[in-house]
């Protein structure tokens, strides 16, 4: 039973501020239904909280963790002190928390069960929502998480509740999709467990075979909404410091081309960096970094995440060979490898056997940066091993022995480094995941294909030009799932006269069951440029064929030419199309048409492309974009509109709208405000004779009478206030008297203010929160 997991998981991994390393089902699988209760609010790292919520400072003074239980005085810290510490990389900072935990509570449930996670915001004043990254949401787009276009952000105080079916069964996670705060700890991990039909004898079983979550983020100790607007005010230059000396350049990779344009401070695995290290003692280091626990000749399934804000990441385990068997949750034909590079938003499960000597061996973790010195280390520890620290290095290259990199973001390594690649084009699904999802063929009257350019666009105006064809992306004010028809409450491209470069809400449609094939580019002629993981929501596609730039592999690596494949019909490329025009649709060359692999995360390299295909067979508004937090928020996303509207599924009626507000001015004509209430068409409104004010249901009226209600009620609040008046004039006249017989100066708390507006909240029958469960 799950009693016996937890004690297997005392027995295999260690649990060090909330996070579990090992994987565990959060509730059995014979049950239908999966609650999870969060509540969202701050939390300071390297702080020891007690029960009152009183805090203590922890500090790391030459390799000794102490608690200032006083401040002049301190103790060395315990075990149980660091169950509540946060210690990311050893430095202070104000992060987002779930449950008073980072990472967030890993949700592990089975393929098929029914999620409901209660959302509670207890932050001061930032609106929330969830993105669950993997899960297509069929048939509930308003639950895809996605603030201004799935949903209504969940305000201070308000409760969510989010349902949905946990389909497909995978590696995948979840993460706040509103502003910055996903890479400021509202992240955590997503394991839908695949339903073998012996789920109950494993867990039963207390031998069952261990599964590992390596959850990886690169942190930074200034906030990340501070870091994006330095990046969009052109400020990359003096991100060292405003009044340091040394100017920042981002770092470049093995091929030249940049690998980081944020100064590099640290990476955590599970939560833990390893700024400790230095001068750490053997005591201390089991608790500040990450160990992972295991017995010889075995092998064990790393669940391997990353939830990078701007890095890609390369992981490697000294001495042991990686074997990646699915991507993104998808399983593929086994890729064997030294060492797997990962990108925000991947997921890569790697099987590692642990055939070597019984000891102990450093798991390295370190950006592509040349030099390979911004890393962050975790243990892999066998049974019975000695030693605590490791001692070993990093597996090396040369001619006699040749490295092998699982997913680069290049097509090949500089000669002199002894390393092959292996693309994500090189990686074939199982007959199994082919048999459920084959891939879509083109039909001549029902298949679309779309190229779309996501780069910097040079001889923009903006600083840090990041956009989709020359567009960048503006959110509309109101959840498009909400309302379709998105009536003043975004830019239409086709009204934004864009040119070149414009900035507008980029809406691509997609016919329903249509054969969909995406030409994802990164091409331009930008100075600067990096590769691009471009996550798309709402479907997993085959991936099938990746083309490459040509480079000067004979020394630097650089790249040399853009793809020759592609017609460019502008230097930075917004209406590409093929070279060849034989090569549309099922005329694409090389193309794996046979078992491609599934991903909804897919890297684009530099000046190369990426083509994908699915069928456009889940109707409703879903997210595109780089998943590089700064990109995708100055402007590189879209929305693809999957059908017409009649053809996505209605929103439930619970389901809070929200919008901008109209002035109150006397020059405005309200009718013409833009706010919900005005944008809502009686055509729009679904039927619902019960839903309080504020929901969208309540406005479902046709446009004769509501104008006439309108009018109505304008004349009765006139009168009302023509009513307050009179009898506030009154008021302070009485009060006036009053106040000169006491010969006295009257207060302005004194006055008798009228009563103008009732705080009418409606609540949900099952709780007392002012936001409708779903």
């Amino acid at each position: 039973m799950l009693s016996h997991l937890c004690w297997l998981c005392l027995l295999t991994g260690q649990v060090v501020n909330g996070f579990q390393n090992v994987v565990i089902p959060s509730c059995s699988p014979e049950m239908k239904v999966c609650r999870f209760n969060w509540t969202i609010d701050y939390k300071q790292t390297m702080v020891h909280y007690e029960p009152d919520k009183i805090g203590h400072p922890i500090v790391n003074n030459n390799g000794t963790l102490y608690l200032r239980d006083q401040c002049r005085t301190s103790k060395p810290v315990t075990k149980q002190d660091l169950e509540t510490v946060l210690l990311t990389d050893g430095q202070y900072k104000m992060i987002y928390t779930i449950n008073g935990q980072y990472p967030g509570p890993s949700i592990v449930v089975y393929q098929g069960q029914q999620v409901e996670v209660v959302v509670k915001n207890k932050l001061m004043s930032e609106g929330v929502t969830i993105h669950w990254h993997g899960l297509i949401q069929w048939g509930t787009p308003w639950m895809d998480g996605v603030g201004s276009l799935s949903h209504c952000p969940i305000n201070p105080e308000q409760t969510f509740t989010y349902s949905f079916l946990a389909e497909p069964s995978g590696t995948h996670w979840y993460h706040s999709h509103h502003g910055a705060q996903r890479t400021e700890g509202l992240t955590g991990a997503l394991v839908v467990l695949e339903r073998t039909g012996e789920e109950e004898k494993e867990e039963a079983n207390q031998n069952k075979k261990t599964e590992f979550l390596m959850f990886l983020q690169d942190w930074f100790h200034e906030s990340s909404t501070e870091l994006i607007s330095f990046l969009d005010w052109g400020m990359l230059q003096f991100l060292r410091g405003f009044d340091a000396d040394q100017c920042f350049v981002p770092y470049a990779g093995a091929n030249q081309e940049n690998v980081g344009f944020l100064p590099f401070e640290s990476i955590l695995i599970n939560g833990k960096g390893n700024s400790f290290l230095t001068n750490m003692t053997a005591d201390s280091v089991q608790w500040t970094v990450e160990t992972f626990n295991v017995t010889a000749n075995d092998t064990y399934r790393f669940r391997v995440i990353s939830a990078t804000m701007v890095y890609p990441l390369q992981v490697s385990v000294d001495q042991h060979e990686l074997e990646v068997v699915a991507v993104d949750g998808n399983a593929i034909v086994g890729v064997r490898g030294d060492a797997v590079i990962i990108n925000g938003g991947e997921r890569f499960d790697m099987l590692v056997r642990t055939d070597q000597p019984i000891g102990s061996y450093w798991i390295r973790v370190s950006t592509l940066a040349n030099g390979g010195q911004n890393q962050t280390l975790g243990i892999l520890r066998y049974e019975g091993s000695n030693s605590l620290v490791p001692d070993t290095e990093r597996t090396r290259c040369d001619v006699t022995r040749p490295c092998i990199v699982v997913n680069c973001l290049f097509g090949q390594y500089p000669d002199d480094l002894y390393t092959h690649c292996v693309s994500i084009g090189d990686m074939k699904s199982t007959p199994e995941v082919i048999q459920k999802h084959p891939v879509s063929l083109e039909s001549a009257d029902a298949f679309q294909e779309i190229f779309l350019n996501f780069h910097y666009t040079r001889g923009s105006p903006d600083p840090f030009p990041t956009s989709i064809n020359g567009k960048r992306f503006i959110r509309p004010s109101v959840p498009l799932q909400l309302l379709p028809s998105g009536n003043d409450t975004h830019v239409r491209c086709a009204d934004a006269e864009c040119q070149d470069i414009c900035d507008c809400t980029n809406i691509v449609k997609l016919a329903i069951n249509d054969t969909i094939q995406l030409v994802l580019l990164n091409m331009d002629n930008s100075r600067n440029g990096l590769a691009h993981g471009i996550h798309i929501h709402g479907h997993h596609v085959h991936v099938i064929k990746v083309g490459y730039p040509k480079y000067n592999t004979d020394s630097t690596g650089r790249i040399t030419e853009q793809n020759a494949d592609i017609l460019c019909d502008t230097p930075i490329c917004n209406h590409a199309t093929w070279l060849n025009p034989s090569w549309a649709g099922d005329g694409l060359p090389e193309a794996n048409m046979e078992d491609p692999p599934l991903k909804d995360t897919i890297l684009v390299p530099r000046q190369g492309y990426v083509v994908v295909r699915f069928k456009a067979d889940n109707p409703g508004f879903w997210f595109m974009h780089c998943h590089m937090e700064p990109h995708a928020i100055t402007g590189m996303a879209l929305i693809l509109q999957e059908g017409e509207t009649g053809q996505m599924p209605t929103p439930p009626s619970g389901l809070q709208g929200c919008g901008n507000f109209f002035s109150l001015g006397a020059s405005t004509n309200l009718l013409k405000g833009n706010s919900l209430l005005n944008t809502l068409s009686s055509d729009q409104i679904p039927a619902s004779d019960s839903m309080p004010c504020g929901h969208w249901d309540h406005f479902k009226v046709k446009e004769p009478s509501y104008i006439a209600v309108i009018c109505i009620l304008c004349v009765l609040n006139i009168t009302s206030l023509a009513v307050l008046y009179v009898k506030v004039k009154y008021t302070d006249k009485i009060s006036n008297i009053e106040a000169v017989k006491l010969n006295r100066r009257i207060e302005i708390n004194e006055r008798t203010e009228p009563e103008t507006f009732g705080n009418h909240v409606y609540m949900n029958k099952y709780d007392k929160h002012s936001y409708t469960s779903i």
